[in-house]
């Protein structure tokens, strides 16, 4: 056990990816367990009403974060000269997500903190959007993450990271949801968003990195193959 967890921390991209899956299961669990209470109170929604409502943001969300990771992330194991120009990297992909969820985040602490912009939140569709860019956005660094975390680790470590993952996010879930209800009840959603928006940021800059180092581990192994293969010839 010990072997296999110095082995994995001691790769740094694979360091990162932990770290981005601990803040993004963090704020997760504080907006999926606030959100609803905070709709339900601006629109009085019953409890049916607010079912369908945070069905329909959750899965469409999801869904549009799963189908653009399925059919636009390009496969590590597709032979190069198939691979669509219009497709992109996984890493470079989670850019673009956290991209979508910081402006999901910013979104909201403008239409909350912003007094003149304040009449937004009388409008369903801006406020469902903002939401539903953040699951979006949330689930595709989420997946992104999670699926890095296995390509990026060597074969016989791969069942030890897949654990790890699962302990952080216990943890992580744990403490989000032990401490979003003080939050919450002391001045509710509108108090979370900063903290959101602070939690955003980091995750941004740590996908930006993490293709950073990727970008640089992969240039360093193609120069690597065209070195040993780059006999000299003798005349």
């Amino acid at each position: 056990l010990s072997q296999d967890l110095k082995i994995l921390f001691n790769i740094k991209q694979y360091r990162i990816i932990i770290f981005i899956l601990a803040l993004c299961f963090i704020a997760w669990s504080w907006y999926y367990t606030s959100f609803g209470y905070w709709i339900q109170w601006l629109y009085d929604l019953d409890q049916a009403e607010l079912g369908i409502a945070a069905a329909l943001i959750e899965g469409c969300g999801n869904l549009i974060a799963i189908l653009i990771i399925t059919y636009v992330a390009q496969n590590e194991q597709e032979d190069k000269s198939q691979i669509k120009t219009w497709k992109i990297r996984l890493e470079v992909m989670m850019i673009y997500f956290a991209i979508i969820l910081l402006m999901s985040v910013i979104g909201m602490v403008i239409i909350n903190y912003v007094d003149f912009l304040r009449f937004m939140l009388h409008y369903k569709a801006i406020v469902y959007t903002l939401i539903c860019g953040y699951f979006c956005g949330s689930e595709g660094v989420i997946v992104g993450a999670l699926i890095l975390s296995v390509t990026q680790t060597p074969p016989s470590q791969q069942a030890r990271s897949s654990a790890v993952v699962s302990i952080i996010n216990s943890v992580s879930l744990f403490i989000g949801q032990f401490t979003v209800g003080e939050v919450y009840q002391k001045g509710g959603f509108r108090l979370e968003t900063p903290f959101l928006l602070f939690i955003m940021i980091v995750v941004v800059s740590s996908t930006i990195y993490l293709a950073h180092i990727m970008k640089e581990k992969k240039l360093k192994e193609e120069l690597t193959w065209i070195n040993k293969h780059n006999y000299p010839k003798y005349t």
